[in-house]
């Protein structure tokens, strides 16, 4: 049973975090933790990176140039790989940084294979993949990825692995699952609501849910089952997805959350605590705790099923929230419109910027 109840908002440290304290800039596009515990932040201009106690921009260490970075991802060798759409790609591997690009290819997305092929998504001209497995010199350049060859004018939303090292591509002709040989396509003539697919999850259970303008997909090994209003959402708009340490199934879209346990919905809004109803982004941390980035209120944070509230008046630097991520110390960053936070419970840690 799904239980809601409002409660005072936990006492937290907040420490902003702009261009004046280490940021290249203000507007965060991209974050990562890297399975070393750095934190990455894509910027519009430009790359920054935090270890727990100090930022550093890449502009001279790792020789990436002040571009937007769309897109971080961290491959099974463990190296860094930055897209910066039309400025090219970049990899680091702890030692050095190599420089790929294609003037042509404007590259929002990185993903890899289960033979270990590092794929591009290209926000208009589809999926491409180097040239050889492994990125040597600058002359080791992408080419179209031939997976993709049937496919005209493909636009991609949004790309994720799941545990079985198969591709999920979300795009405008529907749901594509690569896995490494061979692409099955999913779309309004096998099942979607929508050929257009926005974002992909893959749950504990090895589900895949996906959203589209018309509703959410559940993928369950072979069989389809789709949400609408109809049947239990509150709204079809749905912009993310998550589950917390109970299994619940956390839907954010247009007009708050979706609670789903597997059986049945159960709404939250305004009402029950959020802090605003228009959902960009839901992160659960190591504690089981969700937390809630809005496009105009700022964060919410679900402990326990009780709902603490953050917003500028609090200490966000926006309210405008685009990107969470949790570190292995449990310490939340926050990427918003002007800037990033970092909320760390009872304590706020020393910032030493290095240049």
């Amino acid at each position: 049973m799904l239980v809601v109840q409002s409660t005072i908002a936990q006492q937290y440290n907040f420490v902003n975090y702009t261009i004046n304290n280490g940021l290249p800039n203000s507007n965060v596009l991209s974050v990562l933790q890297d399975s070393r515990g750095f934190l990455w932040i894509g910027t519009e201009t430009g790359l920054a990176s935090f270890n727990g106690e100090s930022w550093q921009t890449h502009y001279k260490s790792l020789k990436i140039k002040p571009v937007p970075i769309y897109d971080i991802f961290e491959d099974h060798d463990n190296s860094i790989w930055f897209a910066a759409g039309k400025n090219g790609v970049y990899r680091y591997n702890g030692k050095n940084t190599l420089k790929l690009y294609n003037d042509s290819i404007n590259i929002i997305s990185i993903c890899q294979d289960a033979s270990g092929n590092i794929l591009f998504a290209s926000k208009n001209k589809g999926l491409y993949k180097l040239k050889n497995k492994y990125a040597q010199s600058e002359e080791n350049q992408m080419i179209k990825a031939n997976i993709l060859q049937n496919f005209r004018d493909i636009t991609i939303f949004h790309t994720i692995n799941d545990k079985d090292g198969n591709i999920w591509l979300g795009t405008n002709k529907g749901l594509l699952k690569y896995d490494g040989i061979s692409i099955e396509e999913f779309n309004l003539s096998n099942g979607l609501p929508h050929n257009k697919v926005t974002k992909v999850f893959e749950d504990n259970l090895g589900r895949i849910w996906f959203c589209t303008p018309r509703g959410v997909v559940k993928y369950d090994f072979d069989k389809f089952q789709v949400f609408t209003q109809q049947n239990g959402l509150t709204s079809n708009q749905i912009n993310t997805v998550s589950q917390d340490a109970t299994g619940v199934i956390w839907l954010g879209g247009e007009s708050g959350i979706d609670l789903f346990d597997g059986e049945k919905f159960q709404h939250l809004s305004v009402q029950n605590g959020l802090i605003d109803e228009h959902i960009n982004v839901l992160k659960l941390d190591n504690s089981g705790n969700v937390w809630i980035g809005s496009e105009f209120g700022g964060i919410s944070m679900f402990p326990g099923y009780a709902f603490a509230r953050y917003s500028t008046e609090d200490g966000l630097i926006s309210n405008q929230i685009f990107a969470i991520e949790i570190d292995t110390q449990n310490n939340i960053y926050i990427g918003g419109l002007n800037g990033a936070n970092i909320i760390a419970e009872n304590k706020i840690k020393p910032l030493n910027l290095k240049k």
